[in-house]
């Protein structure tokens, strides 16, 4: 409702906006159990953690993502 084509980059987006709106206390701790979770990739934003949750083995996820529609909404 609120994004408008409902890509990942979008949506991420949005949830980045929504965030900073509250003092970025609302994703607070989700970063760091996605680290925890992936067993590393300390340096990456939670955005980018999430592709390599949904892709995993794929060696840039990013571009994963922007494959297909298809993969866009896994």
């Amino acid at each position: 409702m609120f994004v408008h084509n409902g890509t990942y980059e979008e949506t991420s987006a949005f949830v980045h906006g929504c965030d900073a709106g509250n003092d970025y206390c609302l994703l607070d701790g989700f970063r760091e159990w996605l680290v925890v979770k992936l067993g590393g990739y300390d340096n990456l934003v939670w955005s980018a953690l999430i592709l390599y949750l949904a892709f995993p083995g794929h060696p840039n996820p990013q571009e994963a993502c922007r494959e297909s529609p298809e993969n866009n909404r896994v």
